[in-house]
């Protein structure tokens, strides 16, 4: 029974070690390929393509800088999870996955935060994310399915991944993502808003109406300017060209409607 047992422990050893050393030879040579290969002898399985998927904003390039990614670095020594945290680290990335796909292939597939309102500031045009980080630059306010937005005053700081500095601005897109989520076919006769010094204005060109909102932005406020627009469509359905133009200042509890130098409050 005794001898048995020796001879099944013997047995078992071996078959450890069986396993072990395969495992281990392929470990050493893997640290001398990598210590090789770090030292620019070699380069085992070098990266020749980069695939990147969902980027709208962000260039294939920025994605390349921003993993620190070099010719004939390794895909086997790649690391995958390091590249991901730096990716993560933009500002303009919601989420982000890698894929190695050997022997020379590198896929990331990235989420990207969603463009929300167009901006302009001097001659310069940038798409910005809800939560105010510039996403892009644009050459021109190219017409898209997001409001636009000009700040009027001097903001030099504008960079690209950063949050725009403009308390007033990021109230603004906050509550309009909600407000036009719940009512976009408003948002048809929306032209642009803009800021300044005194706050936010509206301009609702096609119906003829420019509205200033004030410095404080909340949804009751634009729900009755979507109330009262209504109202005066109806009491002005021959001014749907634009023909005359009223002023709305909608900094009160109340609203002041001024066309020229008749003022009515509602």
């Amino acid at each position: 029974m005794i001898e048995q047992s020796r001879k099944d422990a013997l047995k078992t050893k071996k078959v450890v070690r069986l396993i072990l050393t395969p495992l281990i030879c392929v470990l050493i040579v893997l640290m001398f390929l990598r210590l090789w290969s770090g030292a620019g002898s070699i380069s085992i399985f070098p990266i020749k393509q980069v695939q990147v998927f969902g980027n709208s904003s962000i260039t294939r390039g920025e994605i390349i800088g921003i993993i620190g990614l070099e010719t004939g670095d390794s895909l086997l020594f790649f690391n995958r999870k390091h590249a991901m945290e730096l990716m993560r680290r933009d500002a303009r990335i919601r989420s982000v996955e890698v894929v190695k796909l050997y022997p020379d292939t590198l896929r990331i597939f990235i989420t990207e935060k969603e463009r929300v309102a167009v901006l302009g500031s001097g001659r310069k045009y940038y798409l910005v994310s809800g939560d105010g980080i510039v996403l892009s630059a644009m050459e021109e306010p190219a017409k898209l399915d997001v409001p636009f937005i000009t700040l009027s005053l001097e903001n030099d700081d504008i960079k690209i991944g950063n949050r725009v500095d403009n308390p007033v601005l990021l109230n603004l897109l906050e509550e309009v993502q909600i407000f036009r989520r719940d009512y976009p076919e408003f948002f048809h006769f929306v032209d642009h808003f803009s800021i300044d010094e005194s706050g936010v204005s509206v301009s609702l060109e096609e119906a003829g109406y420019r509205v200033y909102l004030g410095s404080n932005i909340t949804e009751d406020k634009l729900k009755r300017l979507r109330a009262l627009f209504i109202v005066l469509q109806t009491i002005h359905p021959d001014n749907s060209s634009g023909k005359r133009v009223f002023e709305i200042d909608f900094s009160f509890s109340y609203a002041a409607v001024r066309e020229g130098d008749l003022r009515n409050e509602l």
